[in-house]
């Protein structure tokens, strides 16, 4: 029988609201607020529960327990609470509760009846007078949430306290729920800090009880930029207020574009906002916490009822082989049981299931084996899953051509594929024990946040849109984020996607900075610390994935792609070359031709019957292999398959310059990565890279790899927006201008896709036709860009600067051969910007070409990247230091020029 277990997220939710299983869900757009967040998570609270007097009657103590406003009620009331009905020593008047229970139904204008209207009244221990608290079932006082009134004739009926049955019950829950969690804090400097944020929470959530509050001061639930500040940064960031001796005294001069603003920032005050911003923040990551609880609750709970099924449970009739697989299997050494189903190809389990033990030997465990079982997914439209209930991890253990049959535009991607997604799941689990996952602690909050706003804003007007809640539930964003944390410490195995999968838009959500927290983030929890290095290898196994009765669709791509080498070089014209002498036509195709001729000649080796079985079986490639672009059937790409041999021709610029496709802001950062990893494959691509780097290091990346691509010169052209030009008066359409697209920027606008040309051919094309206006217009455009740039130094300066600047030696053997590589590139790059002089072409040293053999195309890209940036670094530090910086006079020209 399936195991039935509790959902964590079930009890949790209980424990902290006393609801049930949620039968309706909690929404938040980008549009919502603290305020209607606070609400929506009130009414969410109350639909899901089912409430009894005293709920009502601990609620409406609640309102009396924290001042809703400074100075409303005096202290030490101690209040008690009564239905009407029940027995008490407080008096309720028949004719008065009459008369208040048809003057609240009239205020709702009829949308409540006086039956709706249920009478409580509470009485006082110490000071004041009994009154009356109305709450209505139909919930339509919502916008005079906890007010008071009396009859100004009638002082005799005394006054009541309205409230709505779904706030009043929801925003007490939330109110005591809040506080214990704050109490739970231990990150304060002072337990005197500590009292004042939390006295000031109190006052907060008593505002927001109260709609008039959030009406009339919505900045009291609103954070400032300056109450973010540190002691240290206010006093940095602020002067002393010149009309004034008084040293406290001070002043914030903000800078905008259109002057200066000069803004009286006290001490007291920035102590104030400091306060206040720490009680918002709280608040804020408080409700965000809940509705990540909510949604992750309500995924698991799907995810129990569609694996609900009999499908789930251990099948009686096993057949003899698969059985004996299961009991001789070494897997379970990390799986508490490994179940097959009888249609699981036992040949190929045989063939991965080393390259499993061998990634499970390097990634960490959890608390508790999980159950491993291979099945069929085709009902739950998924390659892999792990149902948190049962703690198993299932993973469709079928060939592409079996998963994918007449689903072209998915063809290439195996089941097994997803395992380390799912075993990330597993770790969000049970890596460490506790009432909730990994995802819903507050050490991952800052990712889950950042990749739930970016969803937001990359998934509109995508098909993905209608998937958003589920990349944003919790444990989906966690697995993703360890898939790609795995990637790109450099694993390549057929248990996880290929790099090209990591272009989707789901990763991409993950941008630089917010991949940096994800590093920051596994870095440090357990079994980690070592995880990146470890996982720095290929341990990818040659599969063989022929399937018994192949679609007829993939065994004519198959036999397409391995005819012997002569025969396609029957049918190509006879001006051309041989294949194996061709430049190479793409990135994705690199090292076919260089794997068909040698198979062909193994198989004439063969005995003439296993010949024979092979003439008719063609080869198949392994997992990583079948992602491999063939004949444009898939656009997947392979970084695991066997690469050709380097050569000195020259590399084909991409197809897609300038297409139609690339002013697609979305397609044009794909784009950029292509061809950086195009461009950082092999060792003499990455000189060719490094050399063009320095002429244009202000260039942003992308733009400046695009262009190299595009025109492949030493001296890359200066690039110029349209903005700019049409800025400058220059209609650039009356010249046969060379372009590129790429990235621009305008004033207090976003990045985007657009089109970018080479000024260095315009300015040319101007002075050769005599047009001086533009002419002098494009020289007033380069003198702006220029501005941002050090002057050119002589070789011989520039040598004693850099040896000032603090750049490594590379000769230093002391250091790791990585840093002298960088530190060489460094040099190298710097001097292209610094001088007037091309240097000789960049080429590695023999040690260093050696150390990139070893080395994967990811890292190769890395280390690109990382000198790039350290060239930036000791560029901006040159800029800042007088004693390093080349002199520049911008407003006088140079001698030649006068």
């Amino acid at each position: 029988m399936a195991e039935e277990l509790t959902n964590p997220l079930t009890s949790l939710l209980k424990h902290k609201y006393g609801i049930k299983s949620p039968s309706t869900t909690l929404r938040f757009t980008e549009k919502d607020t603290l305020i209607t967040k606070w609400r929506k998570t009130a009414q969410f609270i109350f639909k899901n529960g089912d409430w009894s007097d005293q709920d009502y009657k601990d609620a409406i103590l609640t309102y009396y327990a924290e001042h809703p406003a400074p100075g409303e009620y005096v202290e030490d009331r101690d209040p008690y609470v009564y239905k009407q009905g029940e027995r008490s020593n407080l008096h309720f008047v028949e004719d008065h509760i009459e008369r208040i229970k048809n003057t609240v139904a009239r205020d709702t204008k009829g949308k409540s009846t006086p039956e709706d209207m249920e009478i409580y009244k509470v009485g006082f221990r110490g000071n004041g007078a009994p009154e009356y608290f109305v709450i209505d079932q139909a919930n339509h006082l919502t916008s005079k949430q906890g007010e008071s009134y009396h009859f100004r004739n009638d002082p005799s009926v005394g006054s009541w306290k309205l409230g709505n049955a779904n706030l009043t019950i929801g925003y007490a829950k939330l109110h005591n729920d809040v506080l214990a969690e704050f109490d739970k804090r231990n990150d304060f400097a002072t337990d005197k800090e500590k009292a004042t944020v939390r006295a000031l929470v109190g006052k907060r959530l008593a505002m927001l009880a109260k709609p008039q509050y959030a009406k009339e001061f919505p900045s009291w639930f609103q954070t400032t930029k300056f109450g973010d500040w540190t002691h240290e940064e206010y006093l940095a960031r602020t002067e002393q207020d010149p009309r004034f001796d008084d040293k406290n005294r001070r002043v914030y001069v903000q800078k905008t574009p259109l002057g200066q603003i000069t803004h009286s920032l006290s001490e007291d005050r920035w102590r104030d906002a400091r306060i206040s911003n720490q009680a918002i923040s709280f608040l804020n990551d408080y409700l965000n916490d809940t509705y990540n609880v909510v949604i992750e609750q309500r995924y698991e709970r799907d995810l129990d009822k569609q694996t609900h099924a009999r499908a789930w449970e251990q099948k009686k009739q096993i057949n003899k082989e698969t059985q004996a697989m299961m009991d001789q299997t070494q897997l379970k050494k990390y799986f508490s049981s490994v179940e097959l189903d009888n249609d699981v190809d036992l040949e190929l389990y045989k063939q991965l299931s080393p390259e499993m033990m061998n990634l499970l030997e390097l990634l960490p465990a959890g608390d508790d084996k999980p159950i491993l079982r291979l099945r069929k997914l085709g009902n739950y439209k998924a390659q892999g899953m792990y149902v948190p209930s049962k703690n198993t991890l299932v993973v469709d253990f079928r060939r592409p051509g079996e998963i994918y049959q007449g689903m072209a535009k998915d063809a290439g991607s195996a089941g097994y594929t997803s395992f380390i997604h799912e075993y990330g799941h597993y770790l969000d689990r049970h890596l460490k024990p506790g009432e909730k996952p990994l995802s819903l602690q507050p050490e991952f909050r800052k990712i889950l946040q950042a990749y739930q706003r970016n969803v937001d804003e990359k998934f509109q007007d995508t098909p993905l849109a209608k998937k958003k809640s589920y990349f944003t539930t919790p444990t989906e964003v966690f697995a993703r984020a360890f898939e790609l944390y795995t990637h790109q410490a450099g694993l390549q195995s057929n248990l996880i996607g290929t790099s090209k999968s990591y272009h989707a838009l789901e990763y991409r959500c993950f941008d630089m900075a917010t991949y940096q927290e994800v590093k920051a983030y596994f870095d440090k929890l357990p079994g980690f610390e070592t995880l990146a290095k470890d996982l720095n290898q290929d341990i990818t196994r040659d599969l063989d994935l022929k399937p018994e009765a192949e679609p007829k669709q993939m065994a004519e791509v198959k036999s397409e792609a391995v005819k012997p080498k002569e025969k396609a070089e029957e049918k190509q014209p006879a001006s051309q070359p041989a294949a194996k002498e061709a430049p190479e036509p793409q990135e994705e195709a690199e090292g076919k031709s260089t794997e068909a001729k040698p198979k062909a000649k193994a198989d004439e080796k063969k005995p003439a019957k296993e010949s024979e079985q092979s003439a008719d079986a063609a080869p198949q490639p392994t997992a990583q292999a079948q992602n491999k672009p063939e004949a444009g059937h898939s656009d997947q790409l392979d970084l695991f398959a066997p690469k050709a041999p380097a050569a000195k021709e020259a590399v084909p610029s991409d197809p897609r310059h300038n297409s139609e496709e690339l002013k697609n802001y979305d397609r044009l950062k794909e784009f950029a990565v292509d061809i950086l990893e195009k461009w950082t494959k092999t060792p003499e691509r990455l000189e060719k890279l490094i050399d063009a780097t320095g002429s244009r290091l202000l260039e942003n990346n992308p733009n400046r790899v695009i262009e190299f691509d595009q025109w492949q010169t030493d001296r890359l052209p200066r690039l110029v927006s349209g903005y700019e030009l049409s800025k400058a008066g220059v209609n650039v359409s009356k010249y046969e201008v060379q372009t590129v697209q790429g990235f621009a920027k305008e004033p207090l606008q976003a990045w985007e896709s657009t089109r970018l040309y080479n000024l260095d051919n315009l300015m040319e094309q101007a002075k050769q036709r005599d047009t001086l206006g533009d002419y002098q217009r494009l020289k007033t455009v380069e003198d702006h860009n220029r501005q941002k740039e050090l002057a050119e130094l002589p070789s011989k300066v520039l040598s004693q600067k850099l040896e000032q600047s603090g750049i490594p030696d590379p000769n230093d053997q002391s250091l790791k051969p990585v840093v002298r590589m960088v530190a060489r590139i460094t040099r190298h790059e710097l001097t292209d910007a610094l001088t007037n002089k091309k240097q000789a072409p960049f080429k590695f040293t023999p040690e260093e070409r050696e150390l990139l053999k070893q080395t994967s195309p990811e890292k190769m890209k890395g280390i690109y990247l990382s000198s790039t940036k350290s060239t930036q670094t000791f560029y901006n530090r040159i800029a800042k230091k007088p004693s390093l910086a080349p002199k520049q006079n911008i407003n006088k020209p140079k001698g030649k020029e006068r």
